[in-house]
């Protein structure tokens, strides 16, 4: 009895692997998103939750740079604090204007995905998402 149950889980093990294996789960390519944060505290932790959720469930390397033009707020420390999450490669990287920002990014390699995130003391924060080339 116990040898056919053992064998039943090694076979559903087999086929697991086998299925992530045809899927190209194991050999997918990294992804490097940036987020272009200004004044965006509320709502930064639950941006990059959600991508660090979604890196997880799909298996992929997924790099992010949260790229803060300046805040006063929250943004940086939160942002920070989420660096210590194992399953992403992160980088936190604060600027002084909008135009270094737009410097830093046409300067960075393999940028597959920037998210704006934009935030105006008291006003709604808005997201904004660009595929590049």
């Amino acid at each position: 009895m116990v040898e056919e149950l053992l064998a039943i889980a090694a076979a559903y093990g087999l086929g697991i692997c086998l299925m992530h294996l045809l899927h190209g789960r194991f050999a997918r390519e990294a992804v490097h998103i940036v987020f272009l944060t200004n004044h965006a505290g509320s709502t930064i932790e639950w941006h990059l939750r959600s991508i660090a959720l979604t890196s997880w469930i799909q298996a992929r390397n997924t790099s992010v740079t949260v790229l803060d033009e300046g805040s006063t707020d929250d943004t940086v420390r939160i942002a920070a604090r989420l660096v210590q999450n194992p399953r992403l490669h992160w980088n936190v990287v604060s600027v002084s204007s909008a135009e270094e920002a737009e410097r830093w990014l046409k300067e960075a390699q393999g940028v597959d995905q920037v998210i704006r995130l934009r935030g105006f003391s008291g006003e709604d924060e808005t997201a904004e998402a660009a595929s590049l080339p």
